[in-house]
């Protein structure tokens, strides 16, 4: 039962996704309950830690943490739009839950104290006489708030770290002078540690009786140390914390100390090795040289020819095939470490992708399943890589490479929704999706030497439950070959979820028109071929002109001219695009002179840094033009020309060169944007002085524009109303949501 237990936090750490056989089709992964993590490196562990501490199995729950301390964890409150007064004093509520501002309730030994420090923390620094017995109760005070004893003037240089066994497994904390920015002598200082489980105790540094009472090793310098928590029944809980506090001249200061176990330690630090492969991978193969989709190519065929399939999986091994690790650097895994493993891949490359899960009912009606979402041209497609490794090694069709919606059953657990087309199926030969893409494969099998059409082979996403060939009938008449089907063939082997059809045509054409051709290269559009005919055809489409070495975007008609736009390039630099042919039943185009043409390609990187401007804007610092962003994987949107962003949102932005032309593969600047939190209960109140604040915050009443910066560790307002507090915005973050108190 223990190791049960065991299992599911780590499964739910880990982000489970894959726990089944391969299927000839595709994979089943069962035993999934999952959060969608990122990948980490180090100077993101602290984030990463905090997403873990948030969803795990912790001996600290949310209702120990605030009974024991009134800042160990933050919370995202959203804006206010009323207030209630629950109390005599000053109070605040979070729409659809009460909650009031704690009001200041010490015990009688502390009330003289605290009387004290309210005013001298206010005041010019002075020392204040204090014996070790009344620092330990003040230590574990909860009617004040953490920074309550603390001199605005000083403060630890850090206010959260975390350790843990490997990367980050010692840290020295420093009592810093922020007049001079100096560090305060370490002799003059003592240190101390609050745990808050198994018991609410306070520990001198160096204390070295019984580790087990500890959450981490403390010495007389300063310096934390990680050791691994044992709880009573010999269960190690994945994250746990504690707080540091610095005694100084009689004032405290503090910060919260994060340490994780070394099973996740261990975890965390393989998907920072992970990372490190993938820039390694993309480095030795210089896929970065290379265009988007060509990149997109090169890292889905990369982890399908190397990665191989867990077929052993058991509760044992259950923890080391779910991530990117196990698919990178191990090359065994399951679904969810393809998935998480190409993830990191195309995020090195710089191309927008998402990990992504659902219900498959490929196998199983119950089965989970994980796969990637991607954008390319701004749409998003799907990829299944780990799908596509069950495909036979001399088939060289992608069947799961850049899917769409519309192939997936409708018994299929997906989001979202993806139905581009354009490039829907790309690596999958004669695959037809709907009726201009069957004329197009007639129109390639039309015989323009002898005028027959024998036979058309063709895939399309099958529908056991309601069949519908509508586009092939469709397609079949368009181009007066339904009377002429003189047998009809369905491929016993299917591929995925589509069907094989082969049609054979008694067909021979009573006349070819042949059409002369002429190609120049277009001069309005750099990236362009003109087609001239002499005479009018009508209807040609992206599928009748075959090119090499890019993709037609676009076909524009006028008379006897056409005129292909293209994209995708093969290759960056001088690329050599040559027309082919052109292909139409009953016709034959005969094509004349020069049909190969040089376009210029290249990779551009954005030069650009952010600055935050207040009241939800920053702006984009940056001498490019046509650019582009979005914020975490959404929309892109084109950058503004004054280069201010209204409305932005806490997350990732993206910044990358529009791609108007086709002829440049952009690089992406991610630039992270973090959201200030006020912690839970971190503001009290002691008559008209809140308490809670610091010089990071600034105030106004509620009505006004005008916010005030607050210099000290607590604020008197001598006028009553309704006041708000928040978080100031900094150059690499947007200000919090404001807490609403109301002075009487």
């Amino acid at each position: 039962m223990k190791n049960l237990i065991k299992l599911k936090r780590l499964l739910k750490i880990l982000s489970i996704t894959s726990v089944s056989t391969l299927s000839i089709i595709t994979t089943s992964c069962k035993f999934s309950n999952t959060i969608n993590r990122q990948q980490i490196s180090n100077k993101d562990l602290e984030k990463k830690v905090d997403e873990i501490f948030s969803n795990s199995n912790n001996h600290i729950d949310n209702k120990d943490i605030n009974k024991h301390d009134s800042s160990n964890t933050t919370i995202n409150k959203p804006s206010y739009s009323t207030t209630s007064n629950q109390s005599s004093q000053t109070s605040y509520t979070i729409p659809n839950e009460s909650y009031t501002i704690p009001t200041y309730n010490p015990s009688i030994e502390l009330q003289e104290i605290d009387n004290k420090y309210l005013k001298e923390t206010v005041q010019d620094f002075k020392p204040i006489i204090t014996d070790q017995n009344k620092i330990k109760s003040m230590i574990l005070n909860n009617s004040v708030s953490s920074n309550f004893y603390s001199h605005s003037q000083f403060g630890l240089q850090q206010d959260e770290i975390t350790l843990d066994s490997i990367q980050n497994k010692t840290f020295q904390f420093k009592l810093i002078d922020k007049n001079t920015n100096k560090e305060v002598d370490n002799s003059k200082v003592k240190w101390y540690q609050r745990t808050f489980y198994p018991q609410d105790q306070v520990f001198e540094a160096n204390h070295s009786n019984n580790l087990k009472e500890l959450t981490f090793e403390l010495k007389d310098n300063g310096v934390v140390n990680w050791i691994e928590k044992i709880n009573s029944d010999g269960s190690k809980p994945e994250i746990t914390q504690a707080r540091i506090f610095a005694e100084y001249e009689g004032y405290l200061y503090s910060s919260v100390v994060k340490v994780i176990s070394r099973e996740m330690s261990t975890l965390l630090n393989n998907e920072d090795l992970a990372k490190k492969e993938a820039k390694r991978i993309v480095d030795y193969h210089k896929w970065k040289s290379l265009p988007t989709l060509e990149r997109l190519k090169a890292a889905y065929e990369w982890i399908i020819a190397n990665v191989k399939y867990d077929h052993d999986m058991n509760f044992a091994n259950l923890s080391k095939n779910q991530n990117a690790h196990s698919a990178l650097i191990e090359l065994h895994t399951v679904c969810a470490g393809y998935s998480k493993g190409l993830k990191l891949l195309l995020e090195e490359l710089n191309i927008p992708v998402k990990f992504s899960e659902g219900y498959s009912a490929r196998v199983s009606l119950s089965d989970k399943h994980a796969w990637n979402q991607v954008q390319i041209d701004g749409d998003w497609y799907y990829l299944d890589s780990t799908s596509d490794t069950t495909i036979k090694k001399n088939d060289k069709d992608r069947l799961f490479f850049l899917n769409t919606a519309d192939d997936f059953l409708k018994a299929d657990k997906k989001d979202p929704e993806t139905k581009q087309k354009r490039l829907r199926n790309l690596l999958f030969k004669n695959y037809v999706g709907n009726k201009d893409d069957v004329i197009a494969l007639i129109d390639k099998n039309f015989d323009e030497n002898n005028g027959k059409m024998n036979k058309l082979v063709l895939w399309t996403k099958r529908d056991i439950s309601s069949p519908n060939y509508s586009h092939i009938h469709d397609a079949l008449k368009e181009r007066n070959l339904d009377n002429f089907v003189s047998r009809t063939n369905y491929i016993r082997q299917s591929k995925g979820y589509n069907i094989g059809i082969e049609y054979f045509f008694n067909y021979n054409s009573s006349y070819i028109k042949q059409i002369q051709v002429t190609t120049t290269k277009d001069n309005e559009a750099s990236n362009a071929i003109k087609i001239e005919f002499n005479e009018e055809v009508k209807d040609l489409k992206p599928g009748n002109f075959n090119i090499t070495n890019a993709l037609i975007r676009e076909v524009k008609h006028d008379d006897k001219t056409y005129t292909l736009y293209l994209d995708h390039f093969k290759s960056i630099g001088d690329v050599e695009v040559k027309l082919e042919s052109i292909k139409r039943k009953d016709y034959k185009f005969i094509l004349s002179g020069n049909n190969t043409f040089k376009f210029k390609t290249e990779i551009k990187e954005p030069k650009a840094e952010v600055k935050v401007l207040g009241d939800g804007k920053i702006e984009v610092k940056t001498d490019d033009k046509d650019l582009e962003y979005n914020f975490n994987n959404n929309d892109w949107q084109d950058l503004p020309e004054n280069k201010i962003i209204d409305r932005i949102t806490a997350g990732n932005l993206y910044i990358r060169f529009k791609n108007n032309s086709g002829l440049i593969t952009s690089e992406i600047k991610t630039i992270n944007i973090k959201k200030h939190n006020i912690y839970a209960n971190q503001l009290k109140v002691i008559g008209r002085t809140i308490i809670g604040v610091d010089q990071t915050m600034e105030y106004k009443l509620k009505d006004s524009n005008n916010w005030i910066s607050i210099d000290k560790n607590k604020l008197t307002v001598s006028t009553p109303g309704t006041y708000e507090i928040r978080v100031k915005s900094t150059n690499d973050g947007i200000s919090s949501d404001s807490e609403i108190v109301v002075i009487h």
